[in-house]
């Protein structure tokens, strides 16, 4: 099971190209995501992991084996705080 997460921190930033690259991914790899395991925050910052809830959601899944696998369209979106 995969899920993918998309991340914008203003209002002037666009998910459209981050929703498209990880489509993309998926058709190149022949893979799914179901509904329930497409991830977004909105209107928050890099540093601010530890509060971001979908973020949140998607980290519990990912350490209870429910998510196997995360796609992002750049490592920036999915940033942490600390590494």
């Amino acid at each position: 099971t995969g899920a993918a997460y998309i991340r914008v921190s203003t209002d002037r930033q666009d998910t459209n190209r981050q929703f498209e690259s990880v489509r993309g991914f998926t058709q190149r790899h022949g893979v799914t995501i179901g509904d329930r395991f497409w991830f977004e925050d909105s209107g928050w910052e890099r540093d601010s992991d530890k509060v971001r809830p979908e973020f949140n959601k998607l980290l519990t899944l990912a350490a209870r084996g429910q998510i196997k696998w995360i796609v992002v369209d750049s490592l920036d979106r999915f940033g942490a705080k600390s590494s």
